[in-house]
């Protein structure tokens, strides 16, 4: 479960770190949002700092939610 200030981490390098998280329902894990410091690369591999233990992420600027309109 994520709760705040994890490190985000690009290899060994520090790029962010997650300002919020909580349990997604509709994707059975857990979903955090993270401040990426500097130009990442959506693509670039990216990994969460855990309680000590790193857990692959995926960077994405896509909305969470899309109103309908």
């Amino acid at each position: 479960m994520l709760w705040h200030a994890e490190s985000v981490l690009s290899g060994d390098e520090r790029v962010g770190h997650v300002t919020s998280g909580a349990y997604g329902h509709t994707l059975g894990s857990a979903v955090g949002l993270a401040w990426v410091h500097g130009d990442v690369s959506p693509d670039a591999p990216v990994s969460v700092e855990v309680r000590n233990r790193r857990v692959p992420a995926t960077i994405s600027s896509k909305p969470f939610y899309l109103p309908v309109r």
